[in-house]
């Protein structure tokens, strides 16, 4: 029976490409000098103790050459320490953009419910795997490499016996080091799923702090807080345990052997006349300098665990960005015929998952300048259909044409220049009233604002703060009424100045005193717009020219015109 084997992937360029090779050479380079200007220094200092063997005075040359060796020394040491912190840090970046980018390439949509994955990976995740490829990795070559060179060392100033002897221990360390990489991945893939787990739950409980104290939930929410903390701490002992036997092992087998064998070495070298005193001095001290780098990787083999598990999960990020469901291409694309500010959808089959079809065969068009809502039970598929709209999805058959453009030729940021959205819960910046208008048109002068924020029934409340535009909305705009950050919103929408504009559910967040302003703000900047309303209230329904139902996966006229 034929066996299976699990092909390793290679890693992708863009991952790669943090840590350039020619940096990662300069970083070797670096480590080599401080091992060779070490061991010589250790040289010239067994030469000089065999001096003062003989009662020969440390004459001004050997004063010199020595105190070279030493600042030869501290200053790569010194510059390795610089340049590997300011590797890391410009790694740390580029790793944050990485994410980035492939956010903005998969949309809203698929990202939906995973904010503590995204904040872990951009933050805690991208030190973890920088520090991984921009200091573990580039170290860890350096220091097994080293062996070779201080072997070569050994075997000009001390005899190529005494090289032999000890290029059989150094294999040791590589053997220990991959034997322990290989048993360490799966430990690593449990810590980060635990720690994006641990963080993802504190988020959640951070954004819901008001609901669990009007709830009375608070406690309940701690306990599984608590329980969350203790399963990432045994992760960690587990981890921390694994790292701790290699330190061990590395200890008593590789270094201590080494350290013995150079010891057993010295004493039969000069008990043969093969060494002298200094020789077999420096020879203990060159072993040292040998094994010292080696066995750092293993105390430090911790970064790698977690560093290896955090860029398996970016590598999986750009695969599934890559996968994204649309075609980047450039405003040159071809226009489809139609008025620019309708929207048809022709014999659309589309979901979330394969299988799972929450639209089949619908067809449906939008005249430009018309106001339609679209009302259904929740799960019907309106989110699906407003993502379809919006480009975040692909149908898997028909075509979404939105103000001329094909979505399968068109990415989302293409679509989004010719429509505006106001989702239920509107996203409001930490920021001012200003700044958070300012988002859609950054350019908006002062009186461009307020002329939007009159359009939205705003204008009276904002001239009511003591700060007027420089007020500011607080996190998600907690410091405005639900009706004002909703109007606010529609401010925001009218100041893009596009021809399309979808409100999903935009009353269904406030009371009927509030609802009533918000559909007077509607009824003012929808003039001109082609309008999608996607609403529960029969209230919301009343002024739009149609009315249609997301029914058996179609979309059903119930008053106006198909």
């Amino acid at each position: 029976m034929a066996v299976k084997t699990r092909q390793r992937k290679s890693l992708d360029p863009r991952l790669k490409a943090t840590v350039p090779a020619s940096v990662r050479l300069v970083q070797l380079t670096l480590r080599w000098s401080v091992v060779i200007a070490s061991v010589l220094a250790a040289i010239t200092l067994g030469n000089g103790i065999d001096r003062l063997k003989a009662e020969t005075p440390l004459d001004i040359t050997w004063w010199g050459l020595f105190t070279a060796e030493v600042a030869w020394t501290a200053m790569s040491a010194g510059l390795a320490i610089f340049q590997g912190l300011t590797v890391q840090s410009r790694a740390e970046t580029r790793f944050r953009r990485i994410a980035h980018d492939a956010w903005f390439r998969l949309g809203p949509m698929p990202l939906r419910d995973r904010e503590g994955a995204q904040l872990d990976l951009a933050t805690n995740g991208a030190m973890r795997v920088a520090r991984y490829r921009a200091e573990f990795l580039s170290n860890s070559v350096a220091s097994l490499s080293s062996t070779v060179v201080v072997c070569i060392v050994m075997g000009v100033f001390f005899g190529w016996w005494v090289a032999g002897w000890m290029s059989l221990v150094i294999v040791i360390g590589p053997l220990l080091v991959g034997f322990f990489h290989s048993r360490t991945k799966e430990s690593g893939d449990e810590f980060r799923a635990s720690q994006m787990n641990l963080r993802a739950t504190f988020l959640e409980g951070v954004n819901a702090l008001e609901s669990l104290s009007f709830a009375g939930a608070s406690r309940s929410y701690a306990r599984s807080l608590a329980a969350a903390s203790e399963k990432h701490r045994q992760k960690i002992m587990s981890l921390l345990a694994e790292n701790q036997m290699l330190i061990f092992v590395m200890d008593i087998i590789f270094s201590m052997v080494a350290l013995l064998l150079a010891a057993y070495m010295g004493l039969v070298g000069i008990h043969n006349g093969a060494l002298t005193l200094g020789q077999a001095i420096s020879l203990v001290i060159v072993t040292i300098v040998m094994v010292a780098p080696v066995d750092l990787i293993g105390q430090f083999f911790y970064i790698a665990i977690g560093g290896r598990a955090t860029q398996r999960q970016y590598a999986d990020l750009l695969a599934e960005a890559d996968l994204a469901p649309y075609i980047q291409i450039s405003d040159e694309a071809i226009l489809e015929s139609g008025t620019q500010a309708d929207i048809r959808i022709d014999d659309v089959t589309a979901g979330w998952e394969e299988d799972a079809d929450l639209l089949r065969n619908a067809t449906w068009h939008i005249p430009s300048g018309s106001h339609v809502a679209l009302v259904g039970p929740s799960g019907v598929g309106k989110s699906t259909l407003s993502a379809l709209i919006q480009g975040h999805i692909r149908p898997e058959k028909g075509r979404v044409i939105v103000a001329g453009k094909n979505t399968r030729s068109y990415s989302p940021s293409d679509i989004a220049r010719v429509l505006a959205v106001v989702e239920q819960r509107t996203y409001l910046f930490n920021g001012t009233i200003a700044e958070n208008l300012r988002l859609a048109a950054p350019e908006a002068t002062d009186q461009q604002l307020w002329q939007a924020l009159e359009r939205a029934n705003l204008d009276a409340d904002v001239r009511g703060f003591t700060a007027g535009l420089d007020t500011i909305v607080g996190d998600h705009g907690a410091r405005l009424s639900g009706g004002q950050a909703q109007r606010l919103a529609l401010a925001r929408a009218f100041l893009k100045q596009v021809p399309i504009l979808i409100l999903d559910e935009p009353t269904s967040q406030v009371d009927l005193g509030g609802e009533s302003a918000i559909l007077e703000a509607i009824s003012r900047i929808s003039e001109d717009r082609t309008v999608l309303m996607i609403a529960h209230r029969p209230s919301a329904q009343h002024n739009m020219d149609a009315v249609f139902e997301l029914k058996e996966k179609k979309v059903v006229a119930i008053n106006g015109k198909h």
